[in-house]
């Protein structure tokens, strides 16, 4: 459906649409739920594949990457442009205006601290919480990090992204983590609280991954549907398949492994940086 208002921000024109009551909003498809749903999610942590298991489910994508002072409209891209033009589909705009775009039965997806902000801002959404071994998000990160750059170089200083043209995997990833390590970590952190919240359901990148088997697979799928309001029954297997055969935005070619690329210097350069109190934190300690 062609947009029907639009909204300046900062000087950027976001195209919108307006529902039967006149609201402004991402999008005016419905959903399988009463309610807007949130994935909040440490980076790397199953972000595109948990939206894309939302999407099956029967809730509609808003695609819109949210932060607490802005956000990327990646709307009616393709996988390809959304890495080239990410830069120039980013909105300055508060939180507290963008959760009011979204309506029941639609999600965001965003790295959102638990502030007073971010709660009062998503206390109607229901939420899940993606987490994973920290390394691993790292490892992961970088490599879709290093996708990013080489198709939009621009989006990093030349000192920052020095670490892209490196050839060896080990020196890739202490060059990201020299750049990124301290900063993303905090984000981690900030993020952690939401985890005590008993509203939120807590979701682990091993549960989703299989790695704990099929069973653990279903549960986990069954479990984030009935957390989110979902009515009625569903073939998990052919969801999940379905899930596992569509290409995402941070979707890698292969697994990201530590042992690839992990050497004592990134493990400096994490311990320096909080990431084993974070990993500890969240139940890895001894990943």
């Amino acid at each position: 459906m062609e947009p029907l208002a639009q909204l300046e921000l900062a000087g950027k024109r976001l195209d919108l649409h307006t529902d039967e009551s006149g609201r402004l909003c991402f999008s005016v498809e419905a959903g399988e739920t009463d309610h807007p749903v949130c994935v909040l999610s440490w980076p790397k942590a199953g972000t595109y594949y948990v939206a894309q298991i939302l999407e099956n489910l029967g809730l509609v994508n808003t695609e819109c990457h949210v932060g607490l002072d802005g956000f990327t409209d990646y709307r009616g891209l393709t996988i390809d442009e959304k890495l080239r033009l990410a830069r120039t589909k980013s909105f300055a705009g508060p939180l507290e205006l963008t959760s009011g775009l979204v309506l029941p039965g639609q999600f965001i997806v965003g790295h959102l601290p638990r502030t007073w902000r971010s709660v009062r801002s998503l206390k109607l959404f229901r939420k899940v919480l993606l987490v994973r071994c920290w390394r691993e998000c790292l490892v992961s990160f970088r490599r879709f990090e290093r996708r990013r750059v080489l198709a939009d170089p621009g989006r990093l200083a030349d000192r920052e992204r020095a670490w892209v043209y490196v050839d060896d995997e080990c020196q890739q990833q202490v060059g990201f983590m020299e750049t990124f390590a301290d900063s993303v970590t905090k984000s981690a952190r900030d993020m952690i609280a939401w985890s005590k919240d008993d509203e939120i359901l807590t979701i682990r990148h091993e549960q989703l991954n299989g790695s704990q088997g099929a069973d653990k697979l279903r549960q986990c799928v069954r479990g984030m549907a009935d957390h989110l309001g979902i009515v009625g029954d569903f073939d998990c297997d052919a969801l999940i398949a379905r899930t596992r055969g569509t290409p995402t935005l941070t979707r890698n070619d292969q697994p990201s492994r530590i042992d690839d690329c992990w050497s004592t210097k990134a493990e400096d350069i994490f311990v320096s940086v909080g990431g084993a109190e974070v990993n500890k934190l969240m139940g890895y300690d001894g990943h």
